[in-house]
């Protein structure tokens, strides 16, 4: 796996917490692109004893059958589990026999989490029971849960009102590179730009790890500008509209509102958007 570059504070709030000697439930969350996923992964080198990760836009047949398919994978016989709670079941089931004589952690991570919360699924309800009734009782697991849907992450597990109050041990926000990160980065890719070049880079693509791993080292900033937006065939033609639906259940109407902002330079209040957009008898909220 690819070196990690200016994540260090993060590897070792993550080594920290792995030697704590206790179960730990570690809640990190961040926008899409910015590298959550590769953290964690580079983290523990792939060893994991159950990974799962849900699917963009899935419908809960989708998103148990992702589940489903990860607990066979890491050696679940069984059945397709027909509610949450069941599956939970059989993931402790599973859990439980593996640490069996185990002395190393039992490392456990659900990627993508918001998207496994369908409509009416019961999912919340049933990870809430399989932490607090099965996991947080096997002293030595590391349990880390991850999620781009930020506004979810912060409702239903960081601030969780209910049986899920309190329970993550630890969260981790990830944040885009600085500048400086931004910067070594590049370095680490051959990149010989000089440092206004570096900055007028970063201050197009904001730090995102991801759209810095598309730029070209052979290429100048403008033209790498053309290619990544404006060519025949550009690589983040329709990056727009992926980051809102990923975060969105009703998108289009979060994409209105940033349309709407876009045509006065001295911007709406919240009263004028909801009048512009007709938001109020849509039932959708601004985002503060």
């Amino acid at each position: 796996m690819e070196k990690i570059i200016g994540r260090e504070a993060e590897f070792g709030k993550l080594t920290d917490h792995m030697e704590s000697g206790k179960s730990e439930f570690i809640a990190l969350y961040g926008r899409r692109r910015v590298g959550k996923t590769f953290l964690i992964r580079s983290f523990f080198k792939d060893q994991f004893d159950f990974y799962a990760t849900g699917v963009i836009d899935g419908s809960r047949e989708t998103e148990m059958e992702a589940f489903h398919n990860a607990l066979v994978r890491y050696g679940h016989k069984g059945n397709k589990a027909t509610s949450w709670i069941e599956a939970f079941t059989q993931l402790a089931e599973l859990l439980e026999r593996k640490n069996r004589n185990r002395k190393r952690r039992l490392v456990v991570f659900i990627d993508e989490l918001p998207c496994f919360d369908t409509h009416r699924s019961g999912f919340l309800p049933a990870l809430d029971l399989f932490w607090n009734s099965r996991a947080s009782w096997i002293d030595n697991i590391y349990f880390v849960v991850c999620g781009s849907a930020t506004s979810w992450m912060m409702r239903n597990i960081v601030n969780n009102k209910a049986g899920l109050h309190k329970r993550a041990t630890h969260t981790m926000h990830l944040r885009p590179f600085s500048l400086g990160q931004t910067e070594e980065y590049l370095k680490s890719r051959k990149f010989r730009w000089p440092r206004i070049a570096v900055l007028q880079a970063y201050m197009v693509l904001g730090g995102v790890p991801y759209y810095l791993s598309l730029l070209d080292a052979k290429k100048n900033v403008p033209d790498n500008i053309d290619t990544l937006f404006f060519s025949a065939e550009p690589e983040l033609e329709n990056e727009y509209q992926r980051l809102f639906n990923s975060l969105f259940k009703n998108a289009e109407s979060y994409m209105e509102i940033v349309r709407l902002l876009s045509t006065r330079r001295d911007g709406y209040t919240r009263t004028e958007i909801a009048n512009e957009l007709k938001l109020v008898a849509r039932n959708i909220k601004i985002p503060s």
